[in-house]
C-alpha cells in the first residue's frame, strides 16, 4: 500500500476533543503547532531551524539533543534499511520504553510491534518519511498494546539525511495520553 503525499484516507485524529477522519493528517508544513504537546512543538521548531546546506534535509549531526531537553524522554531514533525496507531502533527515550513495555533499542520495528507495523498507516507513514523526506504529525487512538491505558498518541516523525538528500535516519517523539489527562 503506497501513500500519496498528504492524503491517507484511513487516518483518524483528534479535533476539538473528538475522534474524526482526517484526510490531511500527515501533510508537511505549514503545521499549526498550537494544539500540540510542548515536547513535540519544541522538537518541530528545533528541526525547522536546522541548517539545510546544499540539500533539502538536515543531517543528524546538525541536531543537538540539548536544544530540546524537555523532549528527550519521548524521543526515538530509527536507522533506515532500504532493501528490504526496515527500520531499526537506534535509541528510545524512557517514556517510549515504558509505553512499549520494554527496550526496543537494536531491534526492528516489525519485531517490536509486528501487528502495529502491519496495520494500515504505520508502515506507509514511515515509508513516506523515508522516500519523500517529509515530516509528519499525528494524533490518534493507539494501535499498539490494547492493555495500555493510552487513549491517544501524539507523534512527530522527522527525516534526516547524512548526505542532506537521502533519508537514512528517522527521528521522532511520541507522547502517550491517558483518559485521566496524564501523559508519558
Amino acid at each position: 500500500m503506497s501513500a500519496s503525499r498528504g492524503y491517507l484516507p484511513w487516518c483518524f485524529g483528534w479535533q476539538n476533543g473528538m475522534l474524526v477522519a482526517m484526510s490531511s493528517l500527515w501533510q508537511l508544513a505549514p503545521f499549526d503547532t498550537s494544539a500540540w504537546h510542548p515536547r513535540l512543538s519544541s522538537l518541530w521548531q528545533c528541526w525547522e531551524s536546522l541548517p539545510r546546506h546544499a540539500g533539502v534535509l538536515p543531517s543528524r549531526t546538525d541536531f543537538d539533543p540539548l536544544m530540546v531537553p524537555q523532549s528527550l524522554s519521548s524521543l526515538w531514533l530509527m536507522d533506515v534499511e532500504r532493501e528490504p525496507f526496515r527500520l531499526r531502533y537506534r535509541l528510545a527515550g524512557t517514556n517510549v520504553v515504558r509505553a512499549l513495555g520494554g527496550e526496543p533499542t537494536g531491534r526492528y520495528v516489525d519485531e517490536v510491534r509486528p501487528t502495529t507495523w502491519r496495520s494500515p498507516g504505520v508502515y506507509d507513514r514511515l515509508w513516506q518519511a523515508v522516500e519523500e523526506g517529509v515530516a509528519s504529525y499525528g494524533s490518534m487512538a493507539p494501535r499498539m498494546n490494547i492493555e495500555a491505558p493510552w487513549t491517544r498518541i501524539e507523534s512527530l516523525v522527522l527525516p534526516f539525511a547524512s548526505d542532506h538528500t537521502h533519508v537514512d535516519l528517522l527521528m521522532g517523539a511520541s507522547v502517550f495520553h491517558r483518559s485521566d489527562g496524564r501523559f508519558l
